[in-house]
């Protein structure tokens, strides 16, 4: 992983441990992941996923569809808000591409899958990469409240290989490629 923990393009504040992970093309998913736990005592960033999309492929309009795996998940718990950004070659946001917010889906275990629709085409630039950024919120009273999610699932986007014409790229997320 090159990008270190940031907030990009989502505005959240920071969890005191953010992680993040790779997700590559052309992913299988149900491979047996990694487990991320995670401390939350409000609304914060949580996990990010940087995509590693080809500058050359069209980074076309569309859905992405976000598939996050709760192994342990908290009925104190929520998803709040996915968001798609595009950031340079040194990590700096350029752009939101998409962003789905007031989700409040339950982090109990098992798998949510949101739509975050990118209502534009974009440009990137030599280096540029994706980032999807996961924010999760605490509504207990009683402090800090653990969260286990589990990398084994595909992210799949609207993009296709240069020149046009292909399907849309799926994106596994990589095991064992931490910030």
């Amino acid at each position: 992983m090159v990008c270190t923990a940031a907030a990009f393009c989502s505005g959240a504040t920071l969890n005191a441990v953010t992680e993040g992970k790779q997700a590559v093309e052309s992913g299988t998913p149900g491979i047996a992941g990694g487990n991320n736990t995670q401390d939350l005592n409000a609304t914060r960033a949580a996990f990010f996923w940087e995509v590693l999309a080809d500058v050359a492929d069209t980074w076309a309009a569309g859905d992405w569809t976000v598939r996050v795996n709760f192994a342990t998940g908290n009925t104190d718990c929520t998803l709040e808000e996915i968001h798609i950004c595009r950031v340079n070659s040194s990590c700096v946001s350029q752009e939101t591409l998409g962003s789905a917010t007031g989700l409040g889906l339950s982090t109990s275990a098992g798998q949510q899958d949101v739509v975050v629709n990118q209502g534009a085409a974009a440009s990137p630039n030599a280096g540029d990469k994706i980032i999807v950024v996961v924010v999760l919120a605490n509504a207990a009273t009683m402090g800090n409240q653990k969260v286990q999610l589990t990398h084994n699932q595909l992210i799949s986007s609207p993009y296709v290989a240069a020149g046009g014409g292909g399907t849309p790229h799926y994106y596994q997320h990589l095991i064992g490629q931490g910030a």
